[in-house]
């Protein structure tokens, strides 16, 4: 179980460094640190066989609305462009993002 999940944090650390990069975040280790901790706080709450449970989908779309969230300056187009998410993936998890709230903030 131990070795799956490491080969996850590696996975992630890995995708997240190359989208970091790629969007001119790369001297940003904090940053990097962030996005880790969301990603495997996030990570177990969905379901085997969802397609968040894929890190090179659920990275980008981490660091999209972590990226919106606190005001930080990218291109979005850029985020599509180096990574495999596409628009709808963000309007698809985006009502994710509103049903989780809606369960567990009442």
């Amino acid at each position: 179980m131990h070795e799956g999940r490491n080969r996850l944090i590696r996975i992630g650390k890995s995708e997240i460094s190359n989208i970091l990069n790629s969007l001119g975040y790369s001297e940003n280790r904090g940053l990097k640190e962030i996005i880790l901790k969301k990603y495997n706080l996030i990570y177990p709450k969905f379901k085997i066989g969802s397609k968040y449970r894929n890190p090179k989908i659920l990275i980008p779309l981490i660091v999209y609305f972590y990226f919106r969230l606190h005001d930080i300056n990218f291109k979005k187009s850029k985020l599509l462009a180096v990574s495999e998410i596409l628009n709808s993936d963000i309007n698809s998890f985006t009502l994710q993002i509103k049903r989780f709230l809606s369960k567990n903030y009442r």
